[in-house]
């Protein structure tokens, strides 16, 4: 299974995203903003990274982002605002506007969805490429 990131959107703010399953689009992305892959505060680097099925305590069934250089604990998870991440990739449905912040929604809902195709198969490959820089 291949899942492909193409950020759209890449501010001093936050990193917006469309996430393709097998080549069909399923659902919008956010992400911290680039700050040279430090940890909790930047986005991962655009590449290539294998994933794994993975079983959080706090997120349920989800992958497992691997060999991201310099950083561990890398998943896609709930979140409506880049403040629940801290590194990790948001999936949702909507771009909004929460309390002044830019962010997603119906979060809950898609993330119950791309557990199922989680449940698909034990590991994928996530591939991130950058479309567009402000």
């Amino acid at each position: 299974m291949r899942w492909d990131i193409y950020r759209v959107e890449l501010s001093k703010d936050l990193t917006y995203g469309v996430l393709l399953i097998d080549g069909k689009f399923f659902c919008l992305t956010l992400e911290l903003p680039w700050k040279g892959n430090d940890k909790n505060v930047s986005c991962i680097k655009e590449g290539i990274y294998p994933m794994k099925q993975f079983q959080s305590k706090r997120h349920g069934l989800t992958y497992s982002i691997l060999n991201v250089p310099g950083r561990t604990n890398i998943e896609f998870h709930v979140g409506n605002t880049v403040s629940d991440s801290n590194g990790c990739i948001l999936v949702g449905r909507n771009l909004v506007l929460l309390d002044h912040k830019r962010g997603i929604s119906g979060s809950s809902t898609t993330m119950k969805e791309l557990q199922e195709q989680i449940a698909l198969t034990e590991c994928a490959v996530l591939v991130i490429k950058n479309i567009k820089e402000e």
